[in-house]
This record gives structure tokens, C-alpha cells and sequence, in this order.
């Protein structure tokens, strides 16, 4: 079996793991992962930040995107696309005809609309939610169905998260939110996967290298 087959029992596994996972287990962990993510050096210093629109039962990001809004980060969500409406980021090597993601400024939850996947998501309005360039972020906060302690994060198989992060600036800080019971022993992984620098979970922040 290779890693692509692997990849896709991992979710299965996953996905039952995490339906396993009851409301109160899901909120609490929520609560000490943003904790532990508002108290990391890299997210105090960073000036420009990405972050998802959760969804379902992944570790809740509203909240801490209205707390990140009041302590005056400038903060971004994903908007999802067709590279062939995007110059700037087929520049970066990416194909035409992809589903990538471009990264807008919002300046609170009422300036989302309704997205692809039913994910709420910035307009494309320029003057209401900017593009912001890739490589003037300073830290991503990225999704996943899972993660291992090693920093390596099993996505939902898209590849918009793979893509995106090929943008990104040498001095950004990428990070996974992943609840502790969803984190695995190992995770496979692909040529074109990429580490994150580090993992957050309620109990604990996973690193894979020293920091700066």
C-alpha cells in the first residue's frame, strides 16, 4: 500500500475518531488550543494572520478570530478560486484551472458570505476584504483531519492548503489545530506534503525544529 492509500485510511480512521468525540470534549479542548496558540511568541510578534472559518467539528476558530480582530491583528481568511481568475498566484507556478486559495482581510465575522463547500469565506470585494499577498503574512493557522507529534498534517486531500503554502514567505509561521485524541502516531506522507511548524493540541505544542 502506498502513502496516497494510507493517506485515505488515516482520514477514515480519523473521521471515526472524531465522531467518537462528544460537545463538551470539543469545546473545552477548543478553548485551551486557542489559549495555547494566543500565547506562542510567533502569533504575539505577528503583524498579518491567516486563519480558517471552522466548520462542523473541527476545533472552533470564530472566537479567536474575533479575539485576534480586538487585539488589532490584521487577520485573513481563505477564499477559494479558479487559478485562472487569480494572476497573481499562477505566477507562483501554480495551474491553470486549479481550485487554490488567496488569502482577504476581514475586519469582523459579518463580512463573510456564503463559499465553496458551504464554508463561510470573504467576498471577493477589494475595497471590503483586500487580497492580501501571500508573502507579506506572517503566520497561518491551517486545518487538518489529523496530525502526528512530528508536525506532519494529514489535509482533506484538495491539495489548496499544499499549494498555498508554496506562497508563503521563508519567515512564515505555518500551525495545525488538531484536537489530542485526533493526533496519530505517524502520519504518511507524500512527496509534495509539507510540515507545519507546529502542531497545537489542548494538552500541548509539537514542534519539529528549535525555535528562533
Amino acid at each position: 500500500m502506498n502513502e496516497h492509500e494510507l493517506k485515505k485510511e488515516y482520514r477514515a480512521e480519523a473521521a471515526a475518531m472524531l465522531e467518537n468525540t462528544d460537545e463538551e470534549y470539543r469545546s473545552s479542548a477548543s478553548a485551551a488550543i486557542a489559549v495555547n496558540l494566543l500565547a506562542l511568541p510567533e502569533m504575539k510578534k505577528a503583524r498579518n494572520v491567516m486563519l480558517y472559518v471552522s466548520v462542523g467539528k473541527e476545533p472552533a476558530t470564530l472566537a479567536l478570530i474575533s479575539k485576534l480582530l480586538e487585539a488589532g491583528k490584521k487577520v485573513c481568511l481563505p477564499r477559494c478560486i479558479d487559478s485562472e481568475s487569480s494572476g497573481e498566484q499562477t505566477s507562483d507556478g501554480q495551474a491553470f484551472g486549479e481550485r487554490i486559495l488567496e488569502a482577504r482581510r476581514v475586519k469582523g465575522l459579518d463580512d463573510l458570505t456564503a463559499g465553496s463547500y458551504g464554508i463561510p469565506e470573504p467576498p471577493a470585494d477589494d475595497e471590503r476584504c483586500p487580497l492580501i499577498p501571500p508573502r507579506k503574512i506572517d503566520l497561518v493557522v491551517l486545518p487538518c483531519v489529523a496530525c502526528d507529534a512530528h508536525c506532519n498534517r494529514l489535509g482533506h486531500g484538495a491539495g489548496y492548503y499544499d499549494r498555498f503554502l508554496q506562497t508563503l514567505s521563508d519567515k512564515c509561521t505555518t500551525i495545525a489545530l488538531c484536537y489530542d485524541k485526533l493526533l496519530m502516531n505517524e502520519i504518511p506522507m507524500e512527496e509534495h506534503d509539507m510540515k507545519v511548524d507546529a502542531v497545537i493540541t489542548e494538552k500541548a505544542v509539537h514542534r519539529w525544529r528549535p525555535q528562533n
